[in-house]
């Protein structure tokens, strides 16, 4: 019975829309005409058994790699009137965060432990998202691969 209702969850619509104050808002119906299908990335799943083991990054400061882009893909195309968001997987200790970066510019001055960020406003054509995990002092400990992406003008 649980496994039809997880299957059921999997498959409902997911809309988004950018009010006028800039704030992003996803709901299960189209609550407003500009609402659009979200696309959002696959759903993490867990299967019963032994947990991974625990990786101590306060004792061994986390190689390259810790740190990935898991959406937007490569290549994608942005429609620039939904904005961009840029979403990492990363391993983070007490006190580490992440720097997002547009073009080689940080979007976020201050260190930030959100795993996902919106960049509202983007100019049309090409663009290299990437992020870096840096700990208390600032210090980069690792950087993602950067991700080429394509943002598209808006319709007139």
């Amino acid at each position: 019975m649980l496994s039809l209702l997880l299957a059921t969850a999997v498959q409902a619509d997911v809309y988004r829309w950018t009010d006028k104050n800039g704030v992003v808002h996803y709901a299960d119906k189209p609550l407003v005409p500009e609402a659009k299908p979200a696309d959002l990335p696959n759903l993490q799943t867990y299967q019963a058994g032994s947990p991974p083991p625990l990786i101590d990054l306060a004792a061994t400061p986390p190689a390259r790699g810790l740190i990935n882009i898991s959406s937007p893909a490569s290549g994608a195309s942005i429609d620039d009137a939904d904005g961009l968001t840029i979403e990492v997987a990363t391993e983070m200790a007490d006190g580490q965060g992440v720097v997002y970066y547009l073009d080689g510019a940080a979007q976020n001055k201050t260190p930030t432990p959100s795993t996902a960020l919106l960049i509202s406003s983007l100019k049309p054509g090409a663009h290299t998202v990437t992020a870096a995990l840096v700990d208390t002092s600032g210090h980069e400990l690792a950087r993602a691969a950067p991700v080429k992406i394509s943002v598209k003008p808006a319709p007139h």
